[in-house]
């Protein structure tokens, strides 16, 4: 599910209701990248909120243990480029530890700025090197 902002509170209201992963849009810093992929993880791999439900693991009887380990692993974090400057640090914000994966989707990114004889190769160079990225468009 792709949240509008990258709020806590939005992405823990969907991954509570049972969604399998949240998409981060417009994300052009590693630090707030960081802090939101903690939100997406139990402790220890990140800092969400307990709202475990029956859903979640098919209505079986799980530990808490059980339950934890699996929506750590199984959770995608996925960051939208969408900016000139999400491009730009595209190699930092791909090497954050918790990120499964990366892609540009939408509007093509010579509309937002850049000639767009430099916009793929930047992040193909950079999804090569990290092996987090895919390039959907709508």
């Amino acid at each position: 599910m792709r949240v509008g902002e990258v709020q806590y509170t939005l992405c823990a209201r969907l991954l509570d209701q049972g969604a399998q992963g949240i998409i981060l849009p417009r994300v052009e810093d590693p630090k707030v990248l960081a802090e939101a992929l903690s939100w997406l993880r139990f402790p220890p791999l990140g800092i969400r909120g307990f709202g475990i439900n029956p859903t979640m693991v098919d209505y079986e009887a799980r530990t808490m243990p059980e339950i934890i380990e699996h929506q750590n692993r199984e959770t995608l974090s996925v960051v939208q480029f969408e900016t000139v400057r999400a491009v730009e640090r595209a190699d930092e914000l791909l090497s954050l530890k918790g990120l499964t994966w990366s892609y540009r989707a939408g509007r093509p990114l010579h509309l937002l700025g850049f000639p767009a004889s430099s916009t793929i190769p930047l992040l193909i160079q950079a999804w090569t090197r990290s092996s987090k990225g895919a390039t959907l468009t709508a």
